[in-house]
Protein backbone atom coordinates (compact mmCIF):
# COMPACT_ATOMS: atom_id res chain seq x y z
CA UNK A 1 0.00 0.00 0.00
CA UNK A 2 2.79 2.17 0.92
CA UNK A 3 4.62 1.86 -2.27
CA UNK A 4 1.70 2.16 -4.47
CA UNK A 5 1.03 5.68 -2.49
CA UNK A 6 4.49 6.55 -3.50
CA UNK A 7 4.32 5.88 -7.06
CA UNK A 8 1.13 7.53 -7.18
CA UNK A 9 2.80 10.31 -5.85
CA UNK A 10 5.95 10.24 -8.01
CA UNK A 11 3.58 10.04 -10.88
CA UNK A 12 1.62 13.29 -9.67
CA UNK A 13 5.27 14.81 -8.81
CA UNK A 14 6.76 14.07 -12.50
CA UNK A 15 3.45 15.90 -14.02
CA UNK A 16 3.97 18.80 -12.09
CA UNK A 17 7.41 19.26 -13.13
CA UNK A 18 6.88 18.18 -16.85
CA UNK A 19 3.85 20.84 -16.93
CA UNK A 20 6.03 23.74 -15.53
CA UNK A 21 8.61 22.79 -17.91
CA UNK A 22 6.63 22.73 -20.83
CA UNK A 23 4.64 25.56 -19.77
CA UNK A 24 7.61 27.83 -19.09
CA UNK A 25 9.49 27.18 -22.23
CA UNK A 26 6.52 27.36 -24.88
CA UNK A 27 5.96 30.82 -22.98
CA UNK A 28 9.58 31.86 -23.62
CA UNK A 29 9.82 30.91 -27.05
CA UNK A 30 6.33 32.72 -27.61
CA UNK A 31 7.66 35.72 -26.14
CA UNK A 32 11.19 35.93 -27.14
CA UNK A 33 11.30 33.90 -30.29
CA UNK A 34 8.21 34.36 -32.87
CA UNK A 35 9.28 36.89 -35.20
CA UNK A 36 12.74 36.81 -34.18
CA UNK A 37 15.94 35.26 -36.90
CA UNK A 38 17.28 32.15 -36.38
CA UNK A 39 21.72 30.97 -35.94
CA UNK A 40 22.96 29.35 -38.82
CA UNK A 41 22.48 26.00 -37.53
CA UNK A 42 18.96 26.65 -36.47
CA UNK A 43 18.00 27.67 -40.33
CA UNK A 44 19.85 24.51 -42.18
CA UNK A 45 18.06 22.09 -39.39
CA UNK A 46 14.80 23.69 -39.73
CA UNK A 47 15.46 23.82 -43.33
CA UNK A 48 16.17 19.99 -43.37
CA UNK A 49 12.95 19.46 -41.28
CA UNK A 50 10.92 21.76 -43.74
CA UNK A 51 12.50 19.95 -46.88
CA UNK A 52 11.32 16.31 -45.28
CA UNK A 53 7.85 17.75 -44.59
CA UNK A 54 7.92 18.41 -48.50
CA UNK A 55 8.88 15.15 -49.20
CA UNK A 56 5.97 13.71 -47.03
CA UNK A 57 3.38 15.68 -48.22
CA UNK A 58 4.24 15.29 -52.01
CA UNK A 59 5.08 11.58 -51.59
CA UNK A 60 3.66 10.40 -48.82
CA UNK A 61 5.84 7.85 -46.63
CA UNK A 62 8.18 7.10 -48.97
CA UNK A 63 8.67 10.47 -50.41
CA UNK A 64 9.50 11.35 -46.64
CA UNK A 65 11.66 8.73 -46.55
CA UNK A 66 13.79 9.59 -49.21
CA UNK A 67 13.74 13.16 -47.66
CA UNK A 68 15.15 11.65 -44.71
CA UNK A 69 17.35 9.64 -46.30
CA UNK A 70 18.93 11.62 -48.61
CA UNK A 71 22.98 12.58 -48.47
CA UNK A 72 24.00 14.59 -45.37
CA UNK A 73 26.26 14.79 -42.42
CA UNK A 74 23.57 15.85 -40.13
CA UNK A 75 21.86 13.44 -38.56
CA UNK A 76 18.26 12.90 -39.44
CA UNK A 77 16.09 12.20 -36.04
CA UNK A 78 15.40 15.77 -34.85
CA UNK A 79 14.31 16.91 -38.50
CA UNK A 80 12.67 13.99 -38.99
CA UNK A 81 10.51 14.23 -35.55
CA UNK A 82 9.83 18.00 -36.26
CA UNK A 83 8.76 17.39 -39.88
CA UNK A 84 5.78 15.29 -38.32
CA UNK A 85 4.52 17.74 -36.20
CA UNK A 86 3.99 20.31 -38.60
CA UNK A 87 1.14 17.54 -39.53
CA UNK A 88 -0.57 19.23 -36.50
CA UNK A 89 1.35 22.15 -35.83
CA UNK A 90 1.68 23.87 -39.22
CA UNK A 91 4.96 24.11 -41.33
CA UNK A 92 6.05 26.95 -39.30
CA UNK A 93 9.48 27.10 -38.19
CA UNK A 94 8.40 27.71 -34.50
CA UNK A 95 6.57 24.53 -34.65
CA UNK A 96 9.80 22.82 -34.86
CA UNK A 97 10.43 23.88 -31.16
CA UNK A 98 8.28 21.12 -30.44
CA UNK A 99 10.64 18.50 -30.61
CA UNK A 100 13.40 20.34 -28.58
CA UNK A 101 10.58 20.48 -25.84
CA UNK A 102 9.86 16.82 -26.02
CA UNK A 103 13.44 15.91 -25.60
CA UNK A 104 13.61 18.08 -22.63
CA UNK A 105 10.42 16.16 -21.15
CA UNK A 106 11.79 12.76 -22.27
CA UNK A 107 15.09 13.45 -20.48
CA UNK A 108 13.41 14.73 -17.12
CA UNK A 109 11.56 11.63 -17.15
CA UNK A 110 14.37 9.34 -17.44
CA UNK A 111 16.31 10.83 -15.25
CA UNK A 112 13.93 10.09 -12.84
CA UNK A 113 14.22 6.69 -13.30
CA UNK A 114 17.85 6.51 -13.75
CA UNK A 115 17.86 7.53 -10.25
CA UNK A 116 15.17 6.04 -8.89
CA UNK A 117 16.87 2.64 -10.84
CA UNK A 118 20.35 3.37 -8.57
CA UNK A 119 19.09 4.52 -5.32
CA UNK A 120 15.74 4.71 -4.99
CA UNK A 121 12.73 7.75 -5.02
CA UNK A 122 14.54 10.55 -3.16
CA UNK A 123 17.69 10.51 -5.76
CA UNK A 124 15.05 10.25 -8.67
CA UNK A 125 13.17 13.28 -7.63
CA UNK A 126 16.12 15.42 -6.59
CA UNK A 127 17.88 14.32 -9.73
CA UNK A 128 14.59 14.89 -12.41
CA UNK A 129 14.21 18.48 -10.93
CA UNK A 130 17.80 19.55 -10.98
CA UNK A 131 17.77 18.16 -15.40
CA UNK A 132 14.42 19.98 -15.17
CA UNK A 133 16.20 23.24 -13.97
CA UNK A 134 19.44 23.18 -15.51
CA UNK A 135 20.36 26.19 -17.51
CA UNK A 136 21.54 23.74 -20.86
CA UNK A 137 18.40 21.88 -20.41
CA UNK A 138 16.08 24.48 -20.41
CA UNK A 139 18.50 27.09 -22.99
CA UNK A 140 18.76 23.76 -25.46
CA UNK A 141 14.89 23.04 -25.16
CA UNK A 142 14.75 26.88 -26.51
CA UNK A 143 16.85 26.37 -29.43
CA UNK A 144 16.70 24.21 -32.74
CA UNK A 145 19.77 22.19 -31.99
CA UNK A 146 20.28 18.54 -32.05
CA UNK A 147 22.16 19.07 -29.01
CA UNK A 148 18.61 18.00 -26.28
CA UNK A 149 17.30 15.16 -28.54
CA UNK A 150 20.86 13.48 -28.31
CA UNK A 151 20.63 14.01 -24.60
CA UNK A 152 17.05 12.13 -24.85
CA UNK A 153 18.22 9.65 -26.51
CA UNK A 154 21.51 8.66 -24.36
CA UNK A 155 20.25 9.20 -20.94
CA UNK A 156 16.94 6.79 -22.25
CA UNK A 157 19.80 4.23 -23.57
CA UNK A 158 22.28 4.10 -20.29
CA UNK A 159 18.77 4.02 -18.25
CA UNK A 160 17.31 1.19 -19.83
CA UNK A 161 20.92 -0.96 -19.70
CA UNK A 162 20.86 -0.19 -15.83
CA UNK A 163 17.16 -1.83 -15.92
CA UNK A 164 18.48 -4.52 -18.63
CA UNK A 165 20.07 -6.17 -14.98
CA UNK A 166 23.17 -7.22 -17.05
CA UNK A 167 20.63 -7.94 -19.61
CA UNK A 168 18.62 -10.59 -17.74
CA UNK A 169 15.88 -8.41 -18.65
CA UNK A 170 15.60 -8.76 -22.43
CA UNK A 171 12.51 -5.68 -23.24
CA UNK A 172 15.55 -3.19 -21.55
CA UNK A 173 18.34 -4.85 -23.11
CA UNK A 174 16.31 -4.30 -26.64
CA UNK A 175 15.19 -1.04 -25.71
CA UNK A 176 19.09 -0.43 -24.81
CA UNK A 177 20.44 -1.26 -28.49
CA UNK A 178 17.44 0.17 -30.13
CA UNK A 179 18.41 4.15 -28.40
CA UNK A 180 22.45 2.94 -28.41
CA UNK A 181 21.77 2.73 -32.26
CA UNK A 182 19.84 6.05 -32.54
CA UNK A 183 22.65 7.92 -30.96
CA UNK A 184 24.50 8.77 -34.07
CA UNK A 185 21.33 9.52 -36.36
CA UNK A 186 20.55 12.34 -33.26
CA UNK A 187 23.49 14.00 -33.39
CA UNK A 188 26.42 12.53 -35.29
CA UNK A 189 29.12 13.62 -32.36
CA UNK A 190 27.75 10.63 -30.07
CA UNK A 191 29.40 8.38 -31.99
CA UNK A 192 32.53 9.07 -29.49
CA UNK A 193 30.01 8.25 -26.52
CA UNK A 194 28.85 4.87 -27.84
CA UNK A 195 31.95 2.83 -26.76
CA UNK A 196 31.23 3.46 -23.33
CA UNK A 197 27.89 2.04 -23.17
CA UNK A 198 29.28 -0.77 -25.41
CA UNK A 199 31.75 -1.74 -22.78
CA UNK A 200 29.83 -1.13 -19.72
CA UNK A 201 27.09 -3.19 -21.60
CA UNK A 202 29.67 -6.02 -22.28
CA UNK A 203 31.50 -5.63 -18.62
CA UNK A 204 27.66 -6.40 -17.07
CA UNK A 205 26.59 -9.22 -18.86
CA UNK A 206 29.85 -11.18 -18.77
CA UNK A 207 30.30 -10.63 -14.84
CA UNK A 208 27.97 -12.49 -13.26
CA UNK A 209 27.82 -16.20 -13.85
CA UNK A 210 24.18 -17.07 -13.78
CA UNK A 211 22.56 -17.29 -16.75
CA UNK A 212 25.84 -15.89 -18.37
CA UNK A 213 25.07 -17.76 -21.90
CA UNK A 214 21.38 -15.83 -21.49
CA UNK A 215 22.72 -13.16 -21.20
CA UNK A 216 25.67 -12.83 -23.64
CA UNK A 217 22.90 -13.88 -26.20
CA UNK A 218 20.48 -11.35 -25.06
CA UNK A 219 23.68 -8.54 -25.33
CA UNK A 220 24.53 -9.77 -28.56
CA UNK A 221 20.61 -9.30 -29.86
CA UNK A 222 20.65 -5.42 -28.60
CA UNK A 223 23.96 -4.74 -30.04
CA UNK A 224 22.98 -6.39 -33.57
CA UNK A 225 19.10 -4.35 -32.71
CA UNK A 226 22.08 -1.26 -32.41
CA UNK A 227 24.02 -1.75 -35.66
CA UNK A 228 20.62 -2.06 -37.84
CA UNK A 229 19.00 0.68 -36.22
CA UNK A 230 22.37 2.97 -37.20
CA UNK A 231 22.58 1.52 -40.37
CA UNK A 232 19.85 2.55 -41.78
CA UNK A 233 21.25 6.55 -42.04
CA UNK A 234 25.27 5.66 -41.95
CA UNK A 235 25.59 3.39 -44.30
CA UNK A 236 24.76 5.46 -47.24
CA UNK A 237 26.10 8.19 -45.55
CA UNK A 238 28.81 6.50 -43.25
CA UNK A 239 31.50 8.14 -45.45
CA UNK A 240 30.38 11.53 -45.51
CA UNK A 241 29.81 11.63 -41.39
CA UNK A 242 33.55 10.16 -41.23
CA UNK A 243 34.90 12.89 -43.44
CA UNK A 244 32.60 15.28 -41.91
CA UNK A 245 33.55 14.04 -37.73
CA UNK A 246 37.98 13.79 -38.27
CA UNK A 247 37.79 16.93 -40.03
CA UNK A 248 35.92 19.35 -37.62
CA UNK A 249 37.12 16.72 -34.36
CA UNK A 250 40.46 16.18 -35.41
CA UNK A 251 41.24 17.45 -39.11
CA UNK A 252 42.29 20.77 -41.16
CA UNK A 253 38.32 22.90 -39.71
CA UNK A 254 39.44 21.63 -36.00
CA UNK A 255 42.41 24.00 -36.06
CA UNK A 256 40.13 26.97 -35.69
CA UNK A 257 39.02 25.54 -32.17
CA UNK A 258 42.48 26.33 -30.85
CA UNK A 259 46.06 24.61 -30.56
CA UNK A 260 46.37 21.24 -30.42
CA UNK A 261 47.08 19.82 -27.07
CA UNK A 262 48.06 16.49 -25.41
CA UNK A 263 45.45 14.82 -22.99
CA UNK A 264 48.38 14.16 -20.60
CA UNK A 265 48.90 18.11 -20.38
CA UNK A 266 46.41 19.86 -17.56
CA UNK A 267 45.42 22.36 -20.11
CA UNK A 268 42.75 20.62 -22.31
CA UNK A 269 41.28 18.77 -18.85
CA UNK A 270 41.03 23.21 -17.74
CA UNK A 271 39.37 23.58 -21.10
CA UNK A 272 36.60 20.99 -20.45
CA UNK A 273 36.05 21.85 -17.55
CA UNK A 274 35.52 25.98 -18.30
CA UNK A 275 33.87 24.61 -21.14
CA UNK A 276 31.07 22.46 -18.66
CA UNK A 277 30.60 25.92 -16.72
CA UNK A 278 30.02 27.45 -19.66
CA UNK A 279 26.89 25.80 -20.18
CA UNK A 280 25.59 24.39 -16.68
CA UNK A 281 26.67 27.89 -15.14
CA UNK A 282 28.47 27.61 -11.24
CA UNK A 283 25.34 26.51 -9.26
CA UNK A 284 25.18 23.27 -11.11
CA UNK A 285 28.69 22.96 -11.70
CA UNK A 286 29.70 23.34 -7.81
CA UNK A 287 26.98 20.69 -7.11
CA UNK A 288 28.75 18.40 -10.01
CA UNK A 289 32.58 18.53 -8.16
CA UNK A 290 31.41 18.01 -4.89
CA UNK A 291 29.72 15.19 -6.03
CA UNK A 292 32.87 14.53 -8.04
CA UNK A 293 35.31 14.55 -4.91
CA UNK A 294 32.73 12.78 -2.29
CA UNK A 295 32.31 9.75 -5.03
CA UNK A 296 36.57 10.07 -5.12
CA UNK A 297 36.21 9.76 -1.07
CA UNK A 298 33.77 7.17 -1.28
CA UNK A 299 35.70 5.13 -3.85
CA UNK A 300 39.43 5.84 -1.54
CA UNK A 301 37.91 4.80 1.65
CA UNK A 302 36.79 1.40 -0.15
CA UNK A 303 40.29 1.07 -1.51
CA UNK A 304 41.95 1.86 2.34
CA UNK A 305 39.16 -1.29 3.88
CA UNK A 306 39.28 -3.74 1.16
CA UNK A 307 41.88 -3.11 -1.28
CA UNK A 308 42.15 -2.19 -4.96
CA UNK A 309 40.98 -5.22 -6.75
CA UNK A 310 38.29 -6.32 -4.30
CA UNK A 311 36.74 -2.44 -4.70
CA UNK A 312 37.43 -2.94 -8.97
CA UNK A 313 35.19 -5.45 -8.64
CA UNK A 314 32.55 -3.72 -6.42
CA UNK A 315 32.42 -0.81 -8.44
CA UNK A 316 31.61 -2.50 -11.14
CA UNK A 317 29.19 -4.56 -10.70
CA UNK A 318 27.06 -1.49 -8.75
CA UNK A 319 24.15 -0.03 -10.67
CA UNK A 320 26.30 3.21 -10.78
CA UNK A 321 28.83 1.55 -12.58
CA UNK A 322 27.55 2.23 -16.26
CA UNK A 323 26.59 6.24 -15.70
CA UNK A 324 30.59 6.35 -14.55
CA UNK A 325 31.99 4.65 -17.34
CA UNK A 326 29.65 6.67 -19.76
CA UNK A 327 30.49 9.92 -18.08
CA UNK A 328 34.57 9.34 -16.96
CA UNK A 329 35.24 8.08 -21.25
CA UNK A 330 32.73 10.66 -22.24
CA UNK A 331 34.51 13.86 -21.03
CA UNK A 332 37.69 11.84 -22.61
CA UNK A 333 36.49 11.61 -25.72
CA UNK A 334 35.24 15.32 -25.69
CA UNK A 335 38.77 16.92 -24.13
CA UNK A 336 40.70 14.65 -26.69
CA UNK A 337 39.34 17.24 -29.75
CA UNK A 338 40.12 21.02 -30.03
CA UNK A 339 36.22 20.90 -31.24
CA UNK A 340 33.92 20.94 -28.81
CA UNK A 341 31.12 22.04 -30.70
CA UNK A 342 28.16 23.57 -29.55
CA UNK A 343 26.86 21.66 -26.17
CA UNK A 344 28.79 18.48 -27.59
CA UNK A 345 28.65 17.25 -23.57
CA UNK A 346 24.71 17.84 -23.26
CA UNK A 347 24.24 14.17 -23.21
CA UNK A 348 26.61 13.49 -19.89
CA UNK A 349 24.98 16.15 -17.76
CA UNK A 350 21.77 14.64 -17.06
CA UNK A 351 24.19 11.36 -15.40
CA UNK A 352 26.54 13.94 -14.18
CA UNK A 353 23.69 15.19 -12.01
CA UNK A 354 22.18 11.70 -10.86
CA UNK A 355 26.12 10.70 -9.69
CA UNK A 356 26.57 14.07 -8.26
CA UNK A 357 22.98 13.52 -6.23
CA UNK A 358 24.24 9.78 -5.37
CA UNK A 359 27.35 10.63 -3.91
CA UNK A 360 25.69 13.72 -1.70
CA UNK A 361 23.08 11.06 -0.55
CA UNK A 362 25.10 8.65 0.07
CA UNK A 363 27.64 10.66 2.32
CA UNK A 364 26.02 11.01 5.18
CA UNK A 365 23.07 8.28 5.15
CA UNK A 366 20.84 9.91 7.80
CA UNK A 367 17.75 11.80 7.89
CA UNK A 368 18.70 15.16 8.48
CA UNK A 369 21.70 14.50 5.79
CA UNK A 370 19.07 13.55 3.09
CA UNK A 371 16.76 16.96 4.47
CA UNK A 372 20.28 19.01 4.08
CA UNK A 373 20.99 17.36 0.62
CA UNK A 374 17.42 17.78 -0.50
CA UNK A 375 17.34 21.63 0.81
CA UNK A 376 20.78 22.22 -1.01
CA UNK A 377 19.25 20.63 -4.54
CA UNK A 378 16.23 22.86 -4.68
CA UNK A 379 18.39 26.16 -3.77
CA UNK A 380 20.94 25.33 -6.53
CA UNK A 381 17.03 24.56 -8.51
CA UNK A 382 15.87 28.22 -7.83
CA UNK A 383 19.12 29.95 -8.42
CA UNK A 384 19.55 28.03 -12.25
CA UNK A 385 16.05 28.80 -13.20
CA UNK A 386 14.31 31.90 -12.24
CA UNK A 387 17.08 33.96 -14.54
CA UNK A 388 15.76 31.89 -16.96
CA UNK A 389 11.76 32.67 -16.43
CA UNK A 390 11.70 35.65 -18.43
CA UNK A 391 14.06 38.51 -20.23
CA UNK A 392 12.37 41.04 -18.78
CA UNK A 393 13.64 39.96 -15.25
CA UNK A 394 16.61 42.04 -13.47
CA UNK A 395 17.59 38.80 -12.72
CA UNK A 396 18.19 37.83 -16.14
CA UNK A 397 21.19 39.77 -16.86
CA UNK A 398 24.18 38.03 -16.60
CA UNK A 399 26.37 37.96 -13.72
CA UNK A 400 29.64 36.70 -13.74
CA UNK A 401 32.78 36.42 -10.94
CA UNK A 402 36.50 35.25 -11.63
CA UNK A 403 36.76 31.91 -10.19
CA UNK A 404 40.28 30.42 -9.39
CA UNK A 405 41.88 28.48 -11.65
CA UNK A 406 38.93 28.75 -14.09
CA UNK A 407 38.80 32.50 -14.44
CA UNK A 408 35.43 34.22 -15.40
CA UNK A 409 32.37 31.95 -14.85
CA UNK A 410 28.18 32.56 -15.26
CA UNK A 411 26.72 32.38 -12.04
CA UNK A 412 23.40 33.04 -14.11
CA UNK A 413 22.13 34.20 -17.34
CA UNK A 414 18.53 34.54 -18.65
CA UNK A 415 19.71 34.99 -22.10
CA UNK A 416 19.31 32.12 -24.92
CA UNK A 417 21.20 30.59 -26.80
CA UNK A 418 20.02 32.80 -29.39
CA UNK A 419 20.67 35.78 -27.30
CA UNK A 420 24.58 34.91 -26.71
CA UNK A 421 24.49 34.15 -30.12
CA UNK A 422 23.61 37.36 -31.22
CA UNK A 423 25.58 38.81 -29.01
CA UNK A 424 28.91 37.31 -30.60
CA UNK A 425 28.15 38.59 -33.42
CA UNK A 426 28.88 41.94 -32.41
CA UNK A 427 24.78 42.68 -32.42
CA UNK A 428 23.70 45.49 -29.31
CA UNK A 429 20.86 46.97 -27.81
CA UNK A 430 19.77 49.51 -24.92
CA UNK A 431 18.98 46.17 -23.21
CA UNK A 432 21.89 43.71 -22.48
CA UNK A 433 19.71 40.21 -22.97
CA UNK A 434 18.47 41.35 -26.14
CA UNK A 435 21.08 42.29 -28.89
CA UNK A 436 18.13 42.20 -31.32
CA UNK A 437 15.58 43.50 -30.56
CA UNK A 438 11.37 42.59 -32.17
CA UNK A 439 11.30 44.87 -34.68
CA UNK A 440 15.15 44.29 -36.20
CA UNK A 441 14.48 40.70 -35.77
CA UNK A 442 11.39 40.93 -38.16
CA UNK A 443 14.10 43.38 -40.78
CA UNK A 444 16.17 40.35 -40.52
CA UNK A 445 13.81 37.68 -41.61
CA UNK A 446 12.60 40.27 -44.09
CA UNK A 447 16.46 40.43 -45.58
CA UNK A 448 16.26 36.90 -46.16
CA UNK A 449 12.59 36.83 -47.75
CA UNK A 450 13.46 39.58 -50.10
CA UNK A 451 16.71 37.93 -51.41
CA UNK A 452 14.94 34.49 -51.59
CA UNK A 453 12.56 36.35 -53.90
CA UNK A 454 15.18 38.00 -55.75
CA UNK A 455 16.92 34.75 -56.55
CA UNK A 456 13.68 33.17 -57.69
CA UNK A 457 12.82 36.39 -60.00
CA UNK A 458 16.47 36.30 -61.90
CA UNK A 459 16.97 32.75 -62.61
CA UNK A 460 13.59 30.55 -60.67
CA UNK A 461 16.13 29.49 -58.08
CA UNK A 462 17.74 26.83 -60.60
CA UNK A 463 21.27 28.40 -60.54
CA UNK A 464 24.29 27.54 -57.69
CA UNK A 465 24.53 31.01 -55.70
CA UNK A 466 27.38 31.76 -54.25
CA UNK A 467 27.74 33.58 -50.25
CA UNK A 468 31.15 35.14 -50.38
CA UNK A 469 29.91 36.53 -47.17
CA UNK A 470 29.63 34.39 -43.81
CA UNK A 471 26.60 36.59 -41.58
CA UNK A 472 25.52 35.78 -38.28
CA UNK A 473 21.57 36.29 -39.45
CA UNK A 474 22.05 36.53 -43.11
CA UNK A 475 23.46 33.62 -44.26
CA UNK A 476 22.87 30.64 -47.01
CA UNK A 477 20.94 29.11 -44.02
CA UNK A 478 19.21 31.80 -43.37
CA UNK A 479 18.09 32.31 -46.98
CA UNK A 480 17.03 28.53 -47.67
CA UNK A 481 15.06 28.64 -44.93
CA UNK A 482 13.02 31.49 -46.20
CA UNK A 483 12.64 29.87 -48.92
CA UNK A 484 11.60 26.96 -47.72
CA UNK A 485 8.78 28.75 -45.52
CA UNK A 486 7.46 29.56 -48.74
CA UNK A 487 6.94 26.26 -50.06
CA UNK A 488 9.52 26.53 -52.52
CA UNK A 489 12.53 24.50 -53.22
CA UNK A 490 15.57 24.17 -51.75
CA UNK A 491 17.93 27.01 -53.12
CA UNK A 492 21.24 25.07 -54.52
CA UNK A 493 23.64 27.63 -52.34
CA UNK A 494 27.30 27.69 -51.65
CA UNK A 495 29.24 29.70 -48.71
CA UNK A 496 32.87 30.36 -48.89
CA UNK A 497 35.00 28.40 -45.92
CA UNK A 498 37.74 30.83 -45.40
CA UNK A 499 39.50 28.85 -43.28
CA UNK A 500 40.27 27.02 -46.51
CA UNK A 501 41.11 29.93 -48.72
CA UNK A 502 42.16 31.99 -45.97
CA UNK A 503 42.55 35.60 -46.87
CA UNK A 504 43.15 36.33 -50.35
CA UNK A 505 42.26 37.24 -53.71
CA UNK A 506 44.38 34.22 -55.09
CA UNK A 507 42.45 31.78 -53.08
CA UNK A 508 39.39 33.28 -53.01
CA UNK A 509 39.24 33.01 -56.95
CA UNK A 510 40.16 29.35 -56.76
CA UNK A 511 36.96 29.13 -54.83
CA UNK A 512 35.02 30.50 -57.35
CA UNK A 513 36.77 28.80 -60.34
CA UNK A 514 37.49 25.61 -59.15
CA UNK A 515 36.42 25.02 -55.68
CA UNK A 516 32.55 24.85 -54.67
CA UNK A 517 31.76 28.01 -56.34
CA UNK A 518 33.16 27.04 -59.64
CA UNK A 519 29.27 26.41 -60.92
CA UNK A 520 27.77 29.30 -59.25
CA UNK A 521 26.13 32.26 -61.56
CA UNK A 522 25.31 34.18 -58.98
CA UNK A 523 27.69 35.60 -56.04
CA UNK A 524 26.84 37.80 -53.04
CA UNK A 525 29.03 39.88 -51.51
CA UNK A 526 28.60 42.46 -48.33
CA UNK A 527 31.40 44.60 -46.03
CA UNK A 528 32.29 41.68 -43.27
CA UNK A 529 32.30 44.00 -40.31
CA UNK A 530 29.09 43.74 -37.22
CA UNK A 531 27.93 40.68 -37.90
CA UNK A 532 30.41 38.60 -39.38
CA UNK A 533 31.78 35.20 -38.98
CA UNK A 534 35.98 34.57 -38.08
CA UNK A 535 37.87 34.38 -39.81
CA UNK A 536 36.09 37.44 -41.93
CA UNK A 537 35.98 37.86 -45.50
CA UNK A 538 37.79 40.40 -47.22
CA UNK A 539 35.55 42.84 -49.46
CA UNK A 540 38.48 44.18 -51.12
CA UNK A 541 40.20 40.40 -52.41
CA UNK A 542 36.54 39.03 -52.93
CA UNK A 543 35.38 42.13 -55.12
CA UNK A 544 38.78 41.68 -56.87
CA UNK A 545 38.70 37.70 -57.03
CA UNK A 546 34.69 37.97 -58.54
CA UNK A 547 36.32 40.59 -61.34
CA UNK A 548 38.98 37.98 -62.21
CA UNK A 549 36.61 34.51 -62.44
CA UNK A 550 34.17 36.55 -64.86
CA UNK A 551 31.44 38.23 -62.36
CA UNK A 552 30.00 41.30 -62.62
CA UNK A 553 27.63 43.56 -60.23
CA UNK A 554 23.86 43.31 -61.36
CA UNK A 555 22.54 44.74 -58.20
CA UNK A 556 21.99 45.73 -54.53
CA UNK A 557 20.01 45.95 -51.05
CA UNK A 558 21.11 46.77 -47.49
CA UNK A 559 20.95 44.79 -44.92
CA UNK A 560 19.35 46.03 -41.60
CA UNK A 561 22.51 46.58 -40.12
CA UNK A 562 23.76 49.13 -42.91
CA UNK A 563 25.53 46.53 -44.98
CA UNK A 564 25.28 46.72 -48.76
CA UNK A 565 24.95 43.89 -50.36
CA UNK A 566 26.00 43.08 -53.88
CA UNK A 567 24.81 40.51 -56.37
CA UNK A 568 27.06 39.67 -58.88
CA UNK A 569 26.46 37.67 -61.93
CA UNK A 570 28.81 35.29 -64.46
CA UNK A 571 27.10 35.06 -67.66
CA UNK A 572 29.94 32.26 -68.55
CA UNK A 573 27.73 29.83 -65.81
CA UNK A 574 24.37 31.64 -66.37
CA UNK A 575 21.39 30.23 -68.75
CA UNK A 576 20.97 31.15 -71.62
Amino acid sequence: MKQNKHRSSDAIYLCVVVFLFILINVRWIWLFRRGQPYDIDEAGYLGYSLMDFQGLMSDGVMGWLKAVEMPSVQAPVTTALSSLSYMVLGPRALAGFATTIFAGVVTIIASYFLGTSMNGRRLGLLASVLVATSPIVINYARSYSFALPATAVATVALLALVRSDGFANAQWALIFGLCLGLMPLTRTMTIGFMPALVLAAVLQAVDKTENRRRRIIVLLLSLVLAIITAATWLVPNGSLVLQYLLDFGYGYRSAEYGAEQSLFDIGPWLLTIQYLAAYVYLPDLVLLIAGLILLIIAIGRLICTKGWWPTGRLVMRAKLFPAILFVALGVVALTSSRNRGSAFIAPLVPTMIVIAVWSLLRFGQSRNWERVVTSFTILIAIISCVPLLDLTLTVARPWTVRVPVLGPTIVTDGRGAIQKYEAGGGYSSDNPVMPVDSSTGQEWMQASEMTARRLNEVASGNVVTAFGLRGYLYNTNTVNLAQLLSGGSQFFLTAIATEVTRESSDGYAQWLTRGDAAAACFLLTAPENIGAMHPVVNQEHMEAAARTAGFSPVDQWSLPDGRVVTMWRRQSKCPS
